[in-house]
């Protein structure tokens, strides 16, 4: 999907430079390729790509069909933010930086890629992708790593949407229920009403709960319950 979102910011940049004859690419702005370049050119090299963990959300939804069965579970979205360099290489400063502003005044627009220019899986999802400038922190070490001198550059932060394919392994629906009554005068460690035989189909009172020894400082005269079980098998 990463892809989509280079394919997306090409399409909205492109856009946005209407007029400035400049190309956009996402190819890692080294010596090498520097001496590549022919015209104006927007390099945008993506650095970073790290889970968005405060829009994370827990969610989950049920899926069902025409005849209200459920037929799956949809986890939540997660988003993933994608730290872009953003350079300008021209004949000139000058030109540069008039494609940086150009880069830069078009954000403030939008915080998110315009729907137009979402395809393939991003598109399919409909959820939308968020757009705005990031830090620049760390990018003096980032420009010596790939062998350039520092010049002048941004980021461009997207978040990226990805949602999980939809969980269909789910078990079968309850044939029956077991239902169950118990004392609520226990102790600390101890059961309130100690287990007793079950008598499968009967609602009867499965006789009175045994009433454990008292413990030091405690009053001897205590109520305890009975205990109840009954075993109901769907379509009774």
């Amino acid at each position: 999907m990463i892809d989509d979102v280079d394919d997306a910011l090409r399409a909205f940049l492109g856009t946005e430079l209407t007029g400035k004859k400049a190309a956009v690419t996402f190819d890692a702005p080294t010596p090498e390729w520097e001496k590549s370049v022919k015209g104006a050119t927007v390099a945008l090299y993506l650095t970073d790509i790290r889970e968005n963990l405060e829009a994370r959300t827990g969610d989950w939804r049920d899926v069902r069909d025409e005849d209200g069965n459920m037929i799956g579970r949809q986890p939540p979205v997660r988003r993933f933010d994608l730290s872009y360099l953003v350079s300008a290489w021209s004949d000139s400063v000058s030109d540069e930086h008039r494609l940086l502003g150009a880069v830069l005044g078009a954000l403030p627009a939008y915080d998110h890629i315009p729907d137009e220019h979402i395809a393939g899986k991003l598109a399919e999802q409909g959820i939308s992708v968020g757009l705005r400038v990031g830090t620049t922190e760390g990018l003096t070490d980032l420009w010596g790593s790939i062998g350039q001198k520092v010049r002048a550059c941004a980021t461009l932060l997207v978040t990226l949407p990805v949602l999980p394919n939809m969980l269909t392994d789910l078990a079968p629906p309850a044939d029956s229920m077991d239902l169950g009554l118990a004392g609520q005068d226990g102790r600390p460690g101890q059961k309130p009403v100690p287990d007793l035989p079950e008598k499968s189909g009967s609602s009867a009172p499965v006789g009175p709960a045994e009433k454990p020894p008292p413990v030091d400082g405690e009053e001897p005269d205590r109520k305890w319950s009975y205990r109840k079980r009954e075993h109901i098998k769907a379509g009774e």
